[in-house]
């Protein structure tokens, strides 16, 4: 499809409008003269039709006097007009004027259009209050037609005549109302692509809700990047430690001359690359989930299968933890929050939770998911989280310090994005007398 500039657009709407508006008035002024003319000379006809029935009536034979009679039409061979009078018995008495030998009209009188071999003609037709006589007066349709053209024609160069100035005008009328947009255009294309600043040109008060997208815009652009430059040096820090660790084993095993310090170093050395690999996994789904400004598929979620699938992930580290997991269900599974979303992404949510609550409790403890109709829980009895860090854990990359278990500090990050766009709320709150529980509950109700 070809891309037609605004300012184009408008001026040749303009440049078609103004001649069809223009067009429109002529015909409407032609309408309207035509219909003046025509009463003007119906008048005229009725005085003059008048004036020669009271001459017939003064002297019955006589030739009537033509006064009272103006040529507006300007017929120079005075053919436009013609007159006659008859008796009651159709006999014809006088007659003046071209085609003026007409039968005597029927009915009673007034205006009738007649037609012969000279063309069409107007006739009023006035018959005296005794009945003894006849008067007609008539005048051409054409002469009247004429007449309308002349006045028409007089006032239509006086319209015509500006028309030109009032297209340039008005083509120069848009592209001065234009230019803010023109001028706009120019200084973003001469922005370096580092340049979000906001927008500050004055334009037209039509353009403002563009510019303030514009600015919205550019504004969730430089916090997308402030946030990706954070993240980027967030993770080459964190990655910084396990993979220096990882050379250290890897070169104490290379050196190793006992087999028991050889097996300690890999043994740390596979620990260290899970480490590593999780932190990985953790980092590539924050990758994922960042841009996301909502959920673009969601689907009915079954929760029954959904818990299912993630206890069977977690039971080979509960087994290890030497932890029992239990799930409690306050309502029917079509009932829990929430009823839509992306299921995989809930699954990563739900095990980040559980990992975490199983890696920090005690062997032996039993970690609960409460599943009801007003969200999910999962609560542990581990030795919980001082006050004062809370909140702070949320945070990526921030662990609460003296924590012996490794961890990067991105998984309750996770869980709180993935909780975000499904309409949920994270709440962290101590249980007593030890133990955490980690709360979803709608946003709207938190």
């Amino acid at each position: 499809m070809s891309r037609v500039s605004l300012q184009r657009r408008i001026v040749v709407a303009l440049l078609l409008i103004a001649p069809m508006m223009w067009l429109l008035s002529t015909v409407v002024a032609l309408y309207q003269t035509r219909e003046e003319i025509n009463e003007l000379y119906d008048a005229q006809l009725q005085m003059l039709a008048h004036q020669l029935m009271t001459s017939v009536r003064a002297e019955a034979n006589a030739r009537p006097p033509m006064r009272g009679y103006v040529d507006v039409d300007g017929d120079e061979d005075g053919d436009a007009l013609a007159q006659a009078v008859w008796r009651r018995d159709g006999q014809l008495i006088w007659a003046d004027g071209i085609d003026a030998d007409w039968q005597p009209p029927p009915g009673e009188g007034g205006f009738v259009l007649r037609r012969t071999h000279h063309g069409e003609w107007r006739v009023y037709v006035l018959r005296a209050t005794d009945g003894e006589r006849v008067v007609a007066v008539g005048q051409r349709v054409k002469a009247r037609n004429r007449a309308t053209l002349k006045v028409v024609i007089s006032q239509l160069w006086a319209w015509l005549l500006p028309l030109p100035l009032l297209l340039l005008a008005l083509v120069l009328a848009v592209r001065r109302g234009l230019a803010p947009l023109s001028r706009l255009a120019g200084e973003l294309a001469r922005r370096r692509s580092d340049d979000l600043s906001p927008v500050d040109h004055p334009v037209p008060a039509e353009a403002q809700p563009l510019i303030a997208a514009l600015n919205q815009l550019f504004s969730r652009v430089e916090q997308n990047l402030e946030h990706e430059r954070r993240f980027t040096a967030d993770a080459a820090h964190e990655l910084r430690s396990p993979l220096a660790a990882l050379r250290v084993q890897a070169e104490v095993a290379q050196l190793a001359r006992e087999p028991e310090v050889m097996t300690h170093a890999l043994d740390n050395l596979t620990v260290g690359i899970e480490r590593a690999t999780r932190l990985v996994d953790q980092l590539l789904a924050l990758s994922r989930l960042d841009p996301l400004q909502g959920l673009a598929n969601a689907q009915p979620i079954d929760w029954a299968a959904l818990v299912d699938g993630v206890r069977r992930e977690v039971a080979p580290l509960a087994a290890r933890r030497g932890c029992s997991l239990q799930v409690v269900w306050h309502d029917p599974a079509n009932q829990v929050l929430p009823l839509s979303g992306d299921a995989t992404l809930l699954s990563l949510m739900l095990r980040n939770l559980l990992e975490n609550a199983l890696r920090y409790s005690p062997p032996g403890a039993a970690v609960q998911l409460i599943c009801d109709r007003g969200g999910l829980a999962v609560e542990d009895n581990g030795p919980g989280i001082d006050a004062a860090w809370l909140e702070k854990v949320r945070q990526r990359f921030v662990r609460e310090p003296g924590q012996r278990e490794p961890g990067s500090g991105l998984g309750l990050s996770i869980v709180e994005r993935i909780a975000e766009l499904h309409g949920l709320h994270l709440t962290l709150s101590n249980r007593s007398p030890n133990g955490l529980r980690a709360a979803l509950t709608p946003q709207d109700a938190a």
